[in-house]
C-alpha cells in the first residue's frame, strides 16, 4: 500500500460501524496515508483557500492512518531495551495514534482506515538480534514480540471503537495487517513465496551490510531487506485492504466504478 494523492480515478468509499453517508457509493480522488517508513512515501500537499475548500476535500479522501508505531518499539529494540521497558509505551503509542485521528476529524476527514501492526517477531532483522529466544513452533516466529504486536492492535482497535462512539459522523475502519502478513509465513506456497525463504530476507543490507547481496528474484520473498516488505507481499496486502479480507468493509466494497 503506497501513499496517494491522486486528482484522477478513484479508489473505493466504505462504510464501516459508523459510516459517513456523504462518502457513501462513491469513489475516492484522493488518498493520504500517513505512517512510518514501512508503510508512508510521503503526500502530495495542497493549500487551500479557505477552509470551507479543505473541509471538501477531506470529507470527499479517503485516509490510511498507518501502520503507526513499529519504529516506536523497534528503536527501543535496537538499543539494546527489554520487552519490559518498551510494553509501557504501548499506551502512548496509541493515545498518539487517536490524536492523529481527532486532529483530522477536526479539520474535515470523514473516513480512516487504520492498521495495525503486522507480526513484527517474524522479521529477519528481529530474528537475526535475538537468535537463541523462544520461537513459536508453527511459524518459527518470535513470540515475546509478536505477543507485543497483538497487544498493540488489541488496544488500537478498543480506541478506535471509542472514536466511532465519539464521532458517529465519521468512519473509522481497522485494517488486520496482522492476520494479513502471518498467512504469508504460514501458507507461503499458496501466496507464491518459497517455503526455503520465508523468514529470510531478500537483500539483507540490514543484518550483512555491505557484504549484502540482493536475491535474484524477489517477489519469491516477503520480506526485501529484513524489515520492509517486498513489493510482491505489499500487493498481496494492498489486495486485503481493498477487496478484503483483511478490512471489513474492504475500500472497494461500495465503490461506483462507473464514476
Amino acid at each position: 500500500f503506497r501513499s496517494i494523492h491522486h486528482n484522477g480515478g478513484g479508489v473505493g468509499s466504505t462504510a464501516s460501524a459508523s459510516p459517513a453517508p456523504a462518502n457513501r457509493s462513491r469513489c475516492y480522488k484522493r488518498m493520504f496515508s500517513f505512517g512510518d517508513s514501512l508503510i508512508d512515501t510521503g503526500n502530495f500537499i495542497v493549500h487551500y483557500a479557505n477552509a470551507s475548500e479543505r473541509k471538501e476535500v477531506m470529507a470527499s479522501s479517503l485516509f490510511l492512518v498507518g501502520e503507526i508505531g513499529a519504529n516506536d518499539y523497534n528503536h527501543p529494540f535496537f538499543q539494546n531495551k527489554t520487552v519490559e521497558w518498551v510494553r509501557p509505551i504501548v499506551p502512548q503509542v496509541i493515545r498518539s495514534i487517536a490524536l492523529s485521528i481527532e486532529a483530522l476529524i477536526e479539520l474535515g476527514a470523514k473516513t480512516m482506515y487504520v492498521p495495525g501492526i503486522f507480526p513484527l517477531g517474524c522479521t529477519p532483522q528481529f530474528l537475526f538480534l535475538f537468535p537463541g529466544d523462544d520461537r513459536d513452533p508453527a511459524t518459527g516466529c518470535l513470540r515475546w514480540l509478536n505477543d507485543l504486536v497483538l497487544l498493540h492492535n488489541r488496544m488500537l482497535k478498543a480506541t478506535l471503537e471509542e472514536l466511532r462512539r465519539d464521532h458517529p459522523g465519521v468512519s473509522i475502519t481497522y485494517v488486520n495487517t496482522y492476520d494479513d502478513v502471518l498467512t504469508l509465513i504460514t501458507k507461503p506456497a499458496e501466496n507464491g513465496f518459497s517455503v526455503e525463504t520465508v523468514l529470510k530476507a531478500c537483500y539483507p543490507v540490514l543484518n550483512a551490510g555491505p557484504a549484502a547481496v540482493p536475491c535474484p528474484d524477489p517477489s519469491t520473498y516477503v520480506s526485501f531487506d529484513g524489515l520492509h516488505m517486498t513489493e510482491a507481499a505489499y500487493k498481496i496486502m494492498a489486495r486485503g485492504v481493498l477487496d478484503g479480507p483483511f478490512a471489513a468493509p474492504p475500500i472497494m466494497s461500495t465503490c461506483n466504478h462507473n464514476c
